[in-house]
């Protein structure tokens, strides 16, 4: 007996653009509204593992040809070179020619060893998060980076990267009377 006629499956559809949030960070801020929690190593594993199934899913369901490429947080350099590396050379596989691949940074935890993760891992563009220069305002926004230390953060390793630094615009002091 003949097997009834298929229907042919529909096209699947394109995504050019793909988003990962890493949740992780040194500290909360007070002024951030993005879903964060303070890193906690032993679920780094877990969270990496986890969207790297995910993104093999995407993979199976959509026709993943990448053009832009962010992957944020939360601090996605909190996590350990080793763990960031793996995750980054996997989304890596998925970028089209000339994707701009993009991660997140805070100053205070680009080391040697993430920037070469961040390098080997295919970022050709890092957002450095500085928020400001002003010791008391980073004391204000609760961030982990002095002044002195963002100078340091753009490493000559990352020489072929584009880089990006984003700022807190104005500060609004208010008064207790």
């Amino acid at each position: 007996m003949p097997l009834p006629h298929a229907a042919p499956l529909p096209p699947r559809r394109t995504i050019r653009s793909l988003y990962v949030h890493v949740p992780f960070c040194q500290t909360i801020c007070g002024y951030c509204d993005f879903y964060s929690q303070v890193l906690d190593r032993g679920s780094v594993t877990p969270l990496v593992d986890s969207l790297l199934r995910e993104l093999d899913l995407h993979t199976e369901q959509y026709d993943l040809q990448l053009d832009t490429i962010f992957v944020g947080g939360g601090t996605p350099t909190v996590l350990p070179p080793a763990d960031l590396l793996r995750l980054l050379s996997r989304i890596r596989e998925l970028a089209a020619p000339g994707c701009e691949f993009t991660v997140e940074a805070n100053p205070a935890t680009v080391t040697p060893q993430i920037a070469d993760a961040l390098a080997a891992g295919g970022v050709n563009r890092v957002s450095i998060g500085a928020q400001s220069f002003d010791r008391n305002e980073l004391r204000v926004l609760e961030r982990a980076c002095g002044c002195a230390r963002k100078s340091g953060s753009i490493s000559p390793r990352a020489s072929t990267h584009s880089k990006s630094a984003w700022l807190l615009c104005r500060m609004q002091q208010t008064r207790s009377t």
